[in-house]
């Protein structure tokens, strides 16, 4: 009897260490989703800001650095999709969707890499971007 129960718990552990990885996830929604949605807020607003030439707005989500040079533009639509972001935060992948105003008959995309960091507040704000 002993060497049955043995096999038995040796098989019901065994059992359990195969099925973990695929229950280890129930219940929990994915790491950053939370986090995710809060930046594309924010890219959201930098866009809005951006295509109503609002600098004050602007500024409010992070760095100034491209706002001169980008509102000479006459854009006609302006929009980031977060593809990817750290686990930590410090930084995300974008798609950057665009259109200038009597030059694009469709938007061109490019892919963006953005340095994030954290406002006094909590709240997140882009401290750099370029080229992804």
């Amino acid at each position: 009897m002993a060497g049955r129960d043995g096999a038995w718990r040796a098989a019901a552990a065994g059992l359990c260490l195969l099925l973990l990885p695929a229950f280890s996830g129930c219940g929990h929604r994915a790491p950053g989703t939370a986090a995710r949605a809060e930046v594309q807020r924010v890219l959201d607003r930098r866009a809005t800001a951006l295509l109503g030439h609002d600098e004050a707005a602007y500024a409010t989500t992070g760095t100034r650095v491209p706002y001169t040079r980008l509102r000479a533009l006459p854009l006609a639509s302006w929009a980031y999709r977060i593809t990817s972001l750290r686990p930590d935060g410090t930084s995300a992948d974008a798609e950057l969707s665009y259109r200038v105003a009597g030059q694009d008959t469709a938007p061109v995309t490019a892919r963006r890499t953005l340095t994030l960091s954290h406002t006094a507040d909590g709240g997140w704000y882009v401290a750099a971007e370029g080229p992804a």
